[in-house]
């Protein structure tokens, strides 16, 4: 029989009889028989792949698949899925998998979230419904693509899946945030902007060790005088990663006011979220360091996450002390309240303390619009409109 594209079965089922006669023969290698067997072999691929698709598998397959490759019984999938009554009703069909699970079983079992949302249909989302997160705005953005309900509930999981698998649990189910104003944002944008800060950070290839030890008075009041600089905030990111420190800036969604946060990554590198909410040098540096002395006093573990909406009074003594720190180490208390800017301000001598403290302008003018509450008291001073650019950010509405 001579080697030619196979168009029907029954060409097919001939090649078929041929390849277990050569099998049978054992040709030996590079001889006639065994390249003949090669390239039919080649050819009836080629057919039964056009011809004979095989259905990806449904996902209750691919968990029994993964149980029986694993050994595993029902009782073991209860940390993935819930009580074993759970257990049996997904795996005979009369319960649909939620969000919850397939994130889960994706991340305990190794299976693809593709192959656990089942075709044409759509998963139960329970406490995580898809309609409560801004989708059109995170499509808006960039942040998840597709054109229908299920290439978007496949984008939306990615988005919480990092390059170590899964991002920590607390960031998708029925956390209690800390910080500033975190009681009133809205939980679901929360959890999507937390996820694209972390999957960010996640990205960012061999990022220096991060070691607390360094991380002292001597180092803020050294990131401080970067203030100094015209692009200072682009070198206080680049002297942060030096100490492991990522620095991000990722837009805020819709129903949070949210200026800033810190968590950790799997790696154990802090990261500091920025949103730029306000386009200010003076909210940069103190919303920067505010969420600094979080990562040096306050943030005790990966599962550990701060989000503040700075301009807000704080109301917890983790708060307090963050806002007094930061405050610190831009501005010493002691030189603050016996300085002749504070007492009868005036652009002279705010330039002026501006070169004896070493800091922005802006910082100070800022500090004396706090301290006020009049807004636009020196409002030509505070950096507006200087901090995006340095990032070539442009925020979209």
């Amino acid at each position: 029989m001579d080697p030619k594209i196979i168009t029907n079965k029954t060409e097919h089922r001939n090649m078929l009889n041929e390849i277990n006669r050569l099998i049978s023969i054992d040709p030996k290698e590079g001889t006639s028989e065994a390249e003949k067997l090669k390239l039919f072999a080649t050819l009836v691929e080629k057919f039964e792949k056009e011809n004979f698709p095989i259905n990806p598998p449904s996902p209750i397959d691919a968990i029994v698949f993964r149980m029986e490759e694993r050994g595993l019984k029902q009782a073991d999938l209860v940390p993935f899925i819930g009580p074993k009554s759970k257990v049996s009703e997904i795996l005979s069909g009369k319960r649909k998998l939620t969000l919850q699970m397939i994130r889960s079983l994706s991340e305990g079992l190794s299976i693809p979230i593709e192959l656990l949302i089942e075709k044409n249909s759509t998963p139960v989302m329970e406490d995580m419904e898809m309609a409560n997160y801004p989708v059109p705005f995170m499509k808006k953005l960039g942040w998840i693509v597709g054109d229908n309900e299920k290439d978007l509930e496949v984008s939306l999981l990615s988005l919480f899946k990092g390059r170590g698998g899964f991002l920590p649990s607390p960031i998708m189910f029925r956390t209690t945030f800390a910080g500033k104003g975190s009681g009133t944002f809205d939980v679901y944008s929360l959890y999507a902007w937390t996820a694209k800060v972390l999957k960010e950070a996640e990205e960012i290839k061999n990022p220096p060790e991060y070691n607390p030890d360094l991380i002292t008075e001597k180092f803020f009041r050294a990131l401080s005088n970067l203030s100094l600089a015209n692009d200072g905030p682009r070198l206080a990111k680049e002297r942060l990663f030096q100490y492991g420190i990522i620095l991000l800036i990722v837009q805020h969604l819709p129903k949070t006011k949210l200026d800033g946060a810190s968590f950790f990554t799997k790696r154990g590198n802090p990261v500091v979220g920025l949103t730029l909410r306000f386009d200010r040098i003076d909210n940069f540096w103190f919303t920067l360091m505010h969420e600094l002395v979080h990562i040096q006093l306050h943030l005790k573990g990966k599962d550990t996450f701060f989000f503040d909406e700075i301009d807000l009074s704080a109301d917890n003594e983790l708060e307090r002390e963050a806002d007094l720190n930061a405050a610190e180490y831009l501005i010493p208390r002691k030189d603050w309240v016996r300085s002749p800017v504070r007492r009868v301000p005036s652009e002279a001598l705010i330039f002026e303390f501006s070169k004896i403290w070493n800091i922005h302008s802006a910082i100070i003018a800022g500090q004396i619009q706090y301290e006020s509450q009049n807004y636009s008291h020196f409002s030509k001073l505070v950096g507006q409109g200087e901090v995006r650019k340095q990032f070539d950010f442009v925020p979209i509405k």
